[in-house]
């Protein structure tokens, strides 16, 4: 998250696209998806679902496309 407050304190008004709740919910996913050890109850993988992943996705895409639309006007 932190690296998402600097580029928003960084492209200023270039960043169209509020991302801080699309970041925030990609962060609490950043570490029990990925060690198996995380949740008590057993793998990853039996506490996501294919919903969870193409909404992890989708968040993901949308931080993408705000950094490239405020990186393109920074640009000109």
């Amino acid at each position: 998250m932190d690296l998402g407050q600097k580029a928003e304190d960084a492209a200023a008004d270039a960043w169209e696209l509020d991302v801080r709740r699309e970041l925030q919910a990609l962060s609490q996913l950043y570490i029990p998806t990925r060690y198996p050890d995380a949740h008590a109850g057993g793998p990853p993988g039996d506490h996501y679902s294919d919903a969870d992943s193409g909404r992890a996705i989708a968040m993901a895409a949308a931080v993408i496309e705000a950094v490239d639309a405020a990186w393109a006007k920074l640009q000109a």
